[in-house]
């Protein structure tokens, strides 16, 4: 639908749209579902990649990382570790109205000269449901 309604416009327009529409929608929901496999992340950097050669209208052999610094794209990994560094902060400053005690083991002991008050202790996990989380150690 894009590619068609956008056949003519300019390549800010695009990338205006792309950053609106698609953007979003790739991002959705990545914060708890976090791709773990190299596979799935490689599927999502590939629509940014073939979306930055549209934007530019460039299919050749030109490289798509330069592309993607043109348009000040960052890839998904990053963008999604933002993200989860950001919801993360939020839980453990109380910016969501939830118990997130059962989210978030803080460290029970007291601060000392090695660590504060919000240390937090990480959960571990043997199963692949819950490994991947923010909450649990990698």
């Amino acid at each position: 639908f894009l590619r068609r309604t956008l056949r003519l416009s300019t390549p800010s327009l695009r990338l205006l749209t792309y950053k609106a529409i698609v953007l979003p929608t790739l991002d959705h929901a990545a914060i708890i579902w976090d791709p773990s496999t190299k596979l799935s992340i490689n599927k999502l950097d590939r629509v940014q990649k073939e979306a930055a050669r549209y934007i530019y209208n460039t299919f050749g052999r030109t490289s798509t990382t330069d592309l993607l610094a043109r348009a000040d794209l960052k890839s998904f990994s990053l963008r999604n570790w933002h993200s989860q560094l950001k919801v993360f902060y939020q839980l453990i400053n109380g910016h969501y109205r939830m118990d997130v005690a059962h989210l978030i083991n803080l460290s029970s002991t007291y601060a000392t000269r090695r660590r504060h008050a919000l240390t937090i202790t990480p959960f571990l996990s043997h199963n692949n449901c819950f490994k991947y989380s923010f909450f649990c150690e990698r």
